[in-house]
């Protein structure tokens, strides 16, 4: 019998570029794009270009939880569903620290959303780090509507911090904007 090649359309796959906040700019790095999959789990894959050796990376450790992560190099990820107030937040640090929140409305009633823990990898070369996140899909999501945001805090060797995301629109970084975010349908 012969095998089918076509994707699985339960299976969505996305490619989104970051853009770095005009207030706060590296010049350590080039580009900062995210690779989303969902399926039953959602996997993102975050990869940063640029001198790497100029970045301030958070070194392995074991995988907890952690708070604050986003003072220092940190993926996020944010999501919801449509016309919903709810959403939740995950930070994924390259160390392999990571964390996870929920709020019932735009930064408000924030509280730790339990959930298992990610799966993250962490890749490193002179040109690109690359973090690969798997996370399983929160129960009151539906697989077929999930708004995304997508962010990066980037810290360089100076300790200053650059701010990627989807899209800007005020004068201060602020990933939790859903305005900002995408819709993956």
């Amino acid at each position: 019998m012969a095998q089918s090649n076509s994707p699985d359309p339960s299976v969505l796959q996305s490619d989104l570029e970051l853009h770095c906040h005009p207030v706060n700019r590296c010049e350590a790095v080039r580009a900062v794009r995210v690779a989303v999959k969902r399926d039953v789990a959602l996997q993102f894959q975050f990869r940063v270009t640029g001198q790497i050796a100029a970045l301030k990376i958070p070194a392995a450790q074991c995988s907890d939880r952690t708070d604050e992560l986003w003072r220092h190099t940190c993926a996020e990820v944010f999501l919801t569903l449509p016309n919903h107030g709810h959403y939740c937040e995950y930070n994924f640090s390259p160390s392999s620290q990571w964390a996870a929140y929920e709020f019932t409305e735009y930064r408000e009633g924030m509280r730790a959303k339990p959930c298992d823990p990610p799966t993250i990898s962490v890749r490193v070369d002179a040109i690109e780090l690359i973090l690969d996140v798997n996370i399983l899909l929160p129960s009151e999501f539906d697989l077929r509507q999930i708004q995304l945001g997508a962010s990066m805090v980037i810290e360089d060797c100076n300790q200053r911090c650059c701010y990627w995301a989807l899209q800007h629109d005020t004068d201060k970084p602020d990933f939790h904007r859903r305005e900002n975010w995408v819709s993956l349908l």
